[in-house]
């Protein structure tokens, strides 16, 4: 879903997709839908089952909306789980790097709370 003011870049999503391609489908299925979200079903270009699939979701987000964002966001926390520390520094640095064009309003949670438990 293309939108004039998106609150997640592009790049940051397909940041997030490419660390999805190392989880298994079953799980990226539950992250979105957990948060109440279903694939799409529109074709995409993606190469790989797991990206693909990750894509489908992502459609079905309206990207400039804060209600949709933030249940997309805690799809994402949940992918923050199965990564390693430093999938994590430069999924948080895409994610900062979106903060300012939102007004500074996001929160990111997921990111601070496992932030805490990387090295400085």
């Amino acid at each position: 879903m293309i939108q004039d003011r998106q609150l997640v870049s592009r790049a940051t999503r397909r940041a997030f997709r490419d660390a999805a391609s190392g989880v298994v489908l079953r799980d990226i299925d539950g992250m979105w839908q957990d948060e109440g979200f279903a694939p799409s079903g529109e074709d995409n270009q993606e190469q790989g089952e797991r990206r693909s699939r990750f894509r489908e979701y992502e459609h079905s987000v309206n990207w400039a909306d804060h209600s949709h964002v933030a249940r997309a966001l805690l799809a994402f926390e949940t992918l923050l789980q199965q990564l390693s520390d430093d999938q994590i520094v430069t999924l948080q640095g895409r994610l900062e790097r979106d903060s300012p064009s939102n007004g500074g309003s996001w929160r990111w949670r997921a990111l601070r709370r496992f932030r805490s438990h990387l090295p400085t």
